[in-house]
């Protein structure tokens, strides 16, 4: 409990954070992953950790540098490129790449990766898997032409019902707009 307590602590010496880094117990080596204040160099041990959770953690960490991002996007496990997805700062290029993992799961997580957009969305909204297609309907990104063409989308029910609430509103703004426009013509 110690130790964990000592991994969550932002206010330690970068050597502190090395040692805790060789800790043997790998939620300790998970917990320091997870912290803000971590420094680079402790992350890029972390990331080359022999237990998959510590090295998933990791890879979700905002300072992580990108060119761990880039290298392990190719790694064999859908769960680790899934990891990469969920990192704020994987790069564009990567997330495209990723677009058209093998694995849905990987492409669902691109799909719900905040900078992804246009023409991301737009390939991943052709996929043949209903959990990719769900995840570009609700990505907030997702524009007007994507979201009408969900809403007569007859494969599946619920990405429909997703897209006809998601343009409701944007809807209502173009009526909107449309009136006032009209009333100030007048």
């Amino acid at each position: 409990m110690v130790r964990l307590g000592l991994a969550s602590n932002q206010n330690l010496p970068d050597r502190v954070y090395d040692a805790i880094a060789k800790d043997i117990d790998p939620l300790v080596r998970m917990q320091l992953a997870e912290n803000l204040k971590t420094p680079k160099m402790v992350l890029e041990r972390l990331v080359r950790d022999s237990v998959q959770s510590v090295v998933i953690t990791t890879l979700q960490h905002r300072n992580l540098p990108g060119v761990w991002l880039e290298q392990m996007s190719s790694d064999p496990s859908s769960v680790i490129r899934m990891a990469v997805c969920q990192n704020i700062n994987t790069s564009i290029i990567v997330l495209e790449r990723l677009s058209s993992d093998s694995d849905p799961s990987v492409r669902e997580a691109v799909a719900m990766h905040s900078a992804v957009g246009g023409a991301i969305l737009d390939d991943l909204a052709t996929d043949s898997d209903s959990t990719v297609l769900m995840a570009v309907v609700q990505h907030p990104q997702a524009n007007r032409d994507l979201l009408l063409r969900f809403s007569q989308f007859d494969e599946n029910l619920a990405v429909r019902q997703v897209a006809r609430e998601r343009l409701i509103p944007l809807l209502k703004g173009e009526i909107r707009e449309d009136v006032l426009e009209r009333w100030e013509a007048q």
